[in-house]
């Protein structure tokens, strides 16, 4: 199971920055999968959204400085005219401090505010973000604070708020062999939980199922759609964009 004793599961945490460090992690960092985000975005403005009404955005877990600079430009890019803010939150020091040691690029219209913060019990007000991004972060909390997370999360966010949330989920699960079932454990309400183990982390690897019911019980809507190209070689598990938006429609959308 998830160890628990850090919110985002991580069990040896200088292990893994400074294993960060040395490997390419390009594909693990906003800076490689900022393509969903843009074409999410293409979504909402074919349905007449106003893109104009996102102005304060929210990394939420980061110890890349790639992750920043690239919501910066996507920032930019969306509204170069309009004064923005980025806030970039983790809960660990050894990330605060390792963004801070690395060159950012921020254009002079955008904020950039760089704090440690605990999202299942945020110090930041309610109803103030319009754009959430969490890069893998839900991957690193354990199943038991993931409605914790998202009902803090729907607090902080605006009405019209998106929470983009990248992470390896693992679809189909009632297609899953029995070789990979032993591996598996279920809880009380058959949502299921596994966890991977390597590189000095445990790594919670969610279904579809487990995050439409913890989207349910959250209160959210949500949406998804995986990526065209692999990201980790875990059991069966492939990067995915998972939407979360205040309920607008009560239907759970799967994005073509």
């Amino acid at each position: 199971m998830v160890d628990t004793a850090y919110e985002v599961g991580i069990v040896d945490k200088q292990a893994y920055y400074e294993e960060s460090d040395r490997r390419n992690f390009s594909e693990a960092t906003i800076a490689g999968s900022i393509g969903f985000d843009r074409e999410y975005i293409s979504k909402l403005r074919s349905e007449g959204f106003d893109i104009s009404k996102l102005k304060t955005f929210l990394i939420g877990g980061c110890y890349s400085a790639k992750s920043i600079n690239a919501m910066a430009k996507f920032m930019q890019d969306l509204n170069p005219d309009q004064q923005m803010t980025l806030l970039v939150t983790d809960i660990n020091d050894e990330a605060i401090e390792r963004i801070n040691n690395h060159p950012l690029s921020i254009p002079d219209n955008i904020k950039l505010e760089i704090f440690k913060d605990d999202l299942t019990s945020s110090k930041i007000q309610s109803n103030s973000v319009d754009y959430i991004r969490l890069d893998y972060t839900q991957n690193f909390v354990p199943a038991s604070s993931q409605v914790k997370l998202l009902k803090e999360l729907k607090r902080i966010m605006t009405d019209h708020g998106v929470i983009s949330s990248v992470v390896d989920l693992i679809p189909q699960a009632k297609k899953w062999t029995k070789k990979l079932q032993r591996t598996l454990s279920e809880d009380k309400d058959s949502i299921i939980d596994i966890s991977a183990i390597g590189d000095g982390e445990v790594k919670l690897l969610p279904t579809v199922e487990l995050f439409q019911d913890i989207a349910r019980k959250s209160g959210l809507n949500m949406s998804y759609y995986p990526t065209k190209f692999p990201v980790h070689n875990v059991h069966r598990d492939e990067a995915t964009l998972v939407v979360f938006r205040k309920p607008q429609n009560r239907n759970f959308t799967r994005l073509k």
